[in-house]
């Protein structure tokens, strides 16, 4: 019995001791596993530092390439300011003097030095198009396009462009068709860009019509309803339409037809896009050559106007002669611009049995010089070559306008616009600044000095002189009603 129990304790003994082992293996493997944790979580901790100086280098470096972004908005925008200015100030009495002479001379020179005039007049506007484009897509892409809205038909424009291309359709015996007048109501927008947007999709469409060929304009409202007949043509240039939104109310749609060569269906969606038609050196053309390539600018400009203007542009075609096999496949555009019923404006009356006093500062000679030659006849001129010269000639002649260039040395157009609307002599007499820029900042800083009006260079002798007669027309009744009341 003793021996059972000796048995017994030795058992309980073991097992005991037992315990005790899987305890220490258990506390052994806890602090093994506590201290691999610990480890691991210091590992994380460095990762962690490293990853937040990672974060904080890298942000530095995002803070300097935004500075250095900064810089070069800053450089892009000067460029633009002084390409501008010395691009457009020789375009200016350039275009001018041809435009002067073409109007003086006939009768006084013989065929071949009108041609001679002719040729030179062409090749200068061919400039002037292409500098314009080139310096409104820079333009655009660093402030943006913000236009100038005024109430206006488009049949007049049509019309000018017609009368300017009268050559090149004759030579090409190529038809242009307008539509009738009541086709073409009053829209509210930008009437110089629009211009433009009308001259380069017209002339798009000649130079892609072959001699003989045909082109014609429409004009019609369209609405909400009427645009989704053309929602998947439109969905190739925009491809929200119509959810993305805008699109309630009335529009109005200028199309420009042709029966040209068209357009390859894989080149289609892409033909309002930037630089898309550079192609190869000996497809380029200085003019309306058939088929001759540009710089890929213009109807990449049209689309940034129309958009400018919360419209829409497109196009169609049924592809090109092999994608069809017709000889003439043709293509449409279509700019979109909203409608609102405007009504009519105000006849501007004339100012009679006063001869006006203009007084023009600019810096540069020839600008002072081509001005007097241009208005002269019609005005009694006073030219200042600088601000102070300006300013002092100011009121000694006590002018009813002044014209000023923005632009010049020493004390440019804002400062002496500060200064004239500061001094009680002055401060009544209209500026109108002349401008190569034409930037939306420095028309709100031209506003904010009491500029009344900008005329942008380069500028046509006709240009000049409406815009200076219904400044003095608007400022000569201004003046009869303050003495009225």
């Amino acid at each position: 019995m003793a021996q059972v129990k000796k048995q017994q304790n030795r058992t309980i003994y073991c097992l005991s001791g037992h315990d005790d082992c899987v305890r220490e293996r258990e506390r052994a493997q806890l602090y093994e596993d506590l201290q691999a944790s610990h480890r691991e979580l210091e590992a994380k901790a460095r990762a962690l530092e490293e990853s937040q100086q990672q974060l904080q280098q890298a942000i530095a470096k995002q803070e300097e390439t935004n500075a250095e972004l900064r810089k070069i908005g800053r450089m892009k925008s000067d460029f633009i300011g002084i390409a501008s200015h010395e691009l457009r100030t020789p375009l200016t009495f350039l275009l001018g003097a041809l435009e002067y002479l073409g109007e003086s001379l006939p009768g006084r020179i013989d065929e071949d030095e009108q041609s001679l005039l002719d040729y030179a007049m062409q090749g200068s506007q061919r400039l002037s198009t292409i500098v314009e484009n080139m310096l409104d897509i820079i333009r655009f892409e660093a402030d943006g396009f913000h236009p100038q809205r005024e109430s206006v038909s488009l049949y007049p424009f049509l019309t000018h462009i017609h009368a300017n291309l009268k050559g090149v359709l004759k030579e090409r015996g190529l038809t242009l068709i307008l539509g009738g007048r009541e086709q073409w109501t009053e829209l509210s927008v930008d009437p110089a860009m629009v211009c433009r947007a009308l001259e380069d999709v017209i002339g798009n469409a000649v130079k892609y019509t072959e001699s003989g060929g045909r082109i014609s304009l429409c004009g019609r409202l369209r609405s909400r309803a009427s645009l989704m007949e053309d929602a998947e043509q439109i969905r190739l240039f925009r491809p929200g339409f119509p959810e993305d939104g805008g699109w309630d109310g009335d529009f109005f749609e200028v199309c420009v037809t042709d029966n040209g060569v068209g357009i390859p269906r894989q080149e289609l969606p892409h033909i309002f896009e930037r630089f898309y038609t550079v192609g190869k050196l000996d497809e380029h053309s200085s003019g309306d050559k058939f088929l001759g390539k540009g710089a890929g600018l213009g109807l990449a400009l049209v689309k940034r106007i129309v958009q400018g203007h919360d419209g829409l542009s497109w196009a169609a075609s049924p592809g090109s002669r092999e994608e069809t096999a017709l000889e003439n496949p043709g293509s449409s555009f279509h700019l979109l611009f909203p409608y609102q019923q405007t009504p009519p404006p105000p006849v501007v009356s004339t100012v009679e049995g006063h001869r006006s006093r203009l007084l023009v500062i600019d810096d540069e000679p020839a600008i002072r010089r081509f001005i007097h030659i241009l208005l002269c006849k019609d005005y009694d001129l006073e030219l200042a070559e600088g601000g102070a010269d300006g300013l002092a000639k100011a009121r000694a002649f006590n002018p009813d306008l002044i014209l000023l260039d923005l632009s010049m040395p020493g004390m440019d157009g804002f400062e002496v616009c500060e200064k004239l609307k500061a001094d009680p002599q002055t401060c009544a007499i209209p500026v109108v600044m002349f401008t190569a820029m034409s930037r939306r900042h420095e028309r709100e800083r031209g506003e904010a000095v009491g500029a009344v009006d900008y005329i942008t260079k380069p500028f046509s002798p006709r240009e000049l002189m409406q815009r200076i007669g219904q400044l003095l027309n608007k400022h000569c009744r201004a003046a009869k009603s303050s003495t009225a009341d």
